[in-house]
């Protein structure tokens, strides 16, 4: 009976709860924002134009605005998303990906990556398509695109911040699964 509780990672189960609220809040105001109706919108990213004019006296156009809030957007949420998988996946060592035979599948941080970028890039889609019903928006492959590139961007510093930290750890992936 006193094994089963050391099965549980407590820390990543709770972690993992913290960050799954964190990006569920997210997508949430994702989607609120994209509900906007395209007078909101605009008025909006005229606020937000008009608050950096006058803190750091730069000039930048609505399209500006508009497309680094896609980079931010979706940068963030494929890091929660990545968290929020890898958090999970450390639950328990014996349901982990990490357990499933070496031939089977790739590394469990490769798997993380590939399933934040597929979650990540369906959120995408899903935002545009939420905008083609609102009145003065409308859809287009170039925000899905931006949307991809941040969530590739974003991945590969994760990808680049774990292979550096197992530089340090002088562990190799085969080793922690």
């Amino acid at each position: 009976m006193g094994k089963r509780k050391s099965e549980i990672n407590i820390l990543n189960l709770v972690s993992a709860i913290f960050i799954w609220i964190i990006t569920s809040v997210w997508i949430y105001i994702i989607f609120m924002l994209s509900m906007e109706n395209g007078y909101r919108s605009y008025a909006r990213s005229y606020n937000i134009i008009s608050l950096i004019q006058e803190t750091v006296n730069l000039e930048l156009t609505q399209t500006i605005i508009r497309k680094m809030a896609h980079v931010v957007e979706y940068g963030f949420l494929s890091v929660t998303i990545y968290l929020g998988l890898a958090y999970t996946n450390g639950i328990s060592k014996r349901y982990s990906l990490s357990t499933v035979p070496r031939k089977t599948v790739k590394h469990t941080n490769e798997l993380n990556i590939i399933y934040t970028f597929w979650l990540s890039t369906f959120i995408s889609i899903l935002d545009e398509y939420i905008q083609l019903f609102i009145e003065g928006r409308e859809a287009t492959l170039l925000d899905i695109l931006i949307d991809s590139g941040s969530i590739v961007v974003m991945l590969l510093f994760v990808r680049i911040f774990f292979l550096i930290k197992l530089r340090l750890l002088r562990e190799t992936e085969e080793e922690i699964g």
